[in-house]
């Protein structure tokens, strides 16, 4: 015995309408609030560059005048043991100073990043 092929109901191309429109409201909604996330999150990570970049500068110009000054400090040693001293405490300082400044770098990329970051957990947490 042959069966004949279910045929599908006809549908109402109106309702497919309305419901791909709502489909599409929805996804638009969602893609608007990802993007205003998105640009919020890119601004405090601009922010937190910004500012890392200032700190380096910053830095790069305190460490350039005290090797300047840690030259000049060394021209004016008078014998190898006052030379051999001033190295030392200099290079001391230059460890200090540059230990000083990653930790503070990573401490600063930390929290701009988790700032950043921030903006997708709560859209995350609001969805949830």
């Amino acid at each position: 015995m042959t069966t004949s092929p279910e045929i599908p109901e006809k549908t109402n191309p109106m309702s497919t309408a309305n419901g791909a429109a709502s489909s599409l409201g929805f996804w638009m909604n969602g893609s608007k609030e990802a993007l205003e996330r998105w640009t919020r999150s890119n601004v405090d990570a601009l922010k937190g560059v910004t500012d890392l970049s200032q700190e380096i500068m910053a830095f790069s110009q305190d460490r350039f005048q005290a090797d300047v000054d840690g030259w000049k400090a060394l021209t004016e040693c008078r014998s190898p043991a006052d030379f051999i001293e001033c190295q030392r405490r200099l290079v001391e300082n230059a460890a200090t100073q540059y230990a000083d400044e990653v930790n503070k770098l990573t401490s600063r990329v930390m929290t701009f990043m988790t700032d950043a970051a921030a903006h997708f957990r709560q859209g995350s947490a609001a969805n949830s």
